[in-house]
């Protein structure tokens, strides 16, 4: 299952269970993967902020499986999968990211935004959730 990706120097790199593949910039690939479940990012982008009236750090829903959450940390940018966290720990100048399969992600960065951003995750999942549940009943 996908933890996150590291986006750095216009190269990214995806990290799952134990392994690690280099792909293409993190905007193509996002691109990709919502073209395949028939809709487009920006339009995404859009409608997310339209319903929820986010300014930024938007998160990705891209399946029951997969919402990217986010953050910067330096000169990198890493897009973490919020449905495989099993915790996040953080102080005034550290997180640390923990998934379910025990992998762990420690970035040296403020963790002052990251309640915010789980706030926004939590918000899309319940959202989507809904809209499934309407669809099947």
């Amino acid at each position: 299952m996908l933890n996150y990706i590291e986006e750095k120097d216009k190269k990214s790199i995806i990290y799952y269970n134990d392994t690690k593949d280099e792909c293409e910039t993190y905007e193509l690939l996002i691109t990709k993967v919502m073209r395949d479940h028939l809709f487009k990012y920006d339009y995404y982008k859009k409608r997310i902020r339209e319903i929820f009236n986010y300014k930024t750090n938007v998160p990705i829903y891209l399946s029951k499986s997969i919402l990217l959450i986010k953050v910067k940390a330096k000169d990198t940018t890493y897009y973490i999968n919020y449905i495989e966290l099993l915790s996040i720990s953080y102080s005034e100048d550290t997180l640390l990211f923990i998934f379910k399969n025990g992998i762990t992600l420690f970035l040296d960065r403020k963790g002052n935004n990251i309640v915010r951003i789980c706030e926004m995750a939590n918000n899309i999942l319940d959202y989507m959730q809904g809209l499934e549940n309407n669809y099947y009943n």
